[in-house]
């Protein structure tokens, strides 16, 4: 399991949706984890869906954040294959990405 969270300027929408696609689709598990029906290495680790929909108020209180953050609890993630998709991503500011 790997704990993702996800904190972008609103610019970025485009490149949180791809790296949710690649996360959905074509990121790697790790080597250990269980194979597709054709012995294939599965692909897919889960979604990265928005905590600060206006609409959703996960937040509690009367007001929404000033900030986009998305997270997620991944299941069998190759994490080297994560962080390396995560610093590939054309950030818009991207000196602020801290991936450890």
């Amino acid at each position: 399991m790997a704990n993702l969270m996800i904190q972008a300027d609103m610019a970025d929408h485009g490149n949180v949706r791809s790296l949710n696609d690649w996360l959905e689709r074509e990121a790697p598990r790790r080597a250990e984890a269980s194979r597709d029906v054709y012995g294939n290495q599965a692909r897919g680790v889960g979604t990265l869906p928005t905590l600060t929909d206006p609409e959703a108020n996960h937040w509690g209180g009367g007001k929404n954040p000033e900030c986009e953050v998305w997270a997620a609890a991944l299941n069998h993630a190759d994490l080297d294959a994560l962080l390396t998709q995560i610093r590939a991503v054309p950030w818009r500011y991207p000196s602020g990405c801290r991936c450890s």
